[in-house]
């Protein structure tokens, strides 16, 4: 038992390490500004939403290293779920046009995660049947402190460090479902967000409903 406390304090304190001077300065910034007025209250300074969530996280993976029991409210390891829905009114149908993502983040502590889920686009007309052309996108951001994309799924095209792409195009049909369940990305992330964007093209017009949301981890 002895040991394995010792090993998991190693590693957590080796990850801190690799990670750099970003968690350095995260840790160092005040959480709370004290005031200079007469009563001296303390007030809270403003910060970015992302800053604020990267070093709640990393507090909670430092006390863990000292052997601290884990914070009940801040976990190191983070699991949430992402899920938005767009429509548009197409070709005279009430909307008619659908964009919609179902997905879940799991982030293991300040080093690695995952991102699982489904992706839909929709023509839910009936004149005419189909779309001529039905073109899906996702689009997948990590931010945090070094965070990269190390095992984009089948079909994704890197764009930057932290942001990939999907796009797929079909002929003739009303729906198409993308599925993905093991994109996995490295570093300290405190957020995840995404896009679905679907084109559907019909003679002489288009209709381009759009999806998109954030999670702070």
């Amino acid at each position: 038992m002895v040991q394995a406390g010792k090993r998991r304090a190693v590693a957590v304190i080796g990850t801190l390490a690799l990670l750099g001077p970003g968690l350095a300065a995260l840790s160092a910034a005040p959480a709370f500004a004290q005031s200079s007025g007469a009563a001296g209250s303390a007030k809270v300074a403003s910060a970015d939403p992302v800053a604020q969530a990267a070093a709640a996280r990393l507090a909670a993976v430092s006390a863990q290293s000292a052997g601290a029991a884990r914070p009940a409210l801040v976990h190191p390891d983070t699991t949430v779920s992402l899920a938005e829905d767009s429509k548009l009114n197409c070709l005279g149908v009430a909307g008619g046009a659908e964009a919609k993502f179902n997905d879940g983040v799991i982030s293991y502590g300040a080093t690695s995660g995952q991102v699982y889920g489904d992706s839909w686009g929709y023509w839910l007309g009936k004149n005419p049947a189909n779309a001529t052309t039905l073109t899906l996108t996702d689009t997948y951001t990590i931010s945090g402190i070094g965070t990269s994309w190390n095992g984009p799924g089948s079909g994704f095209k890197s764009i930057s460090g932290d942001k990939i792409q999907y796009t797929v195009s079909a002929s003739k049909v009303h729906s198409y479902h993308h599925g993905e369940y093991e994109v996995q990305f490295g570093g300290f992330a405190t957020s995840f967000a995404q896009t679905t964007s679907v084109d559907l093209q019909f003679p002489g017009t288009s209709c381009t409903p759009s999806a998109s949301g954030t999670k702070y981890l």
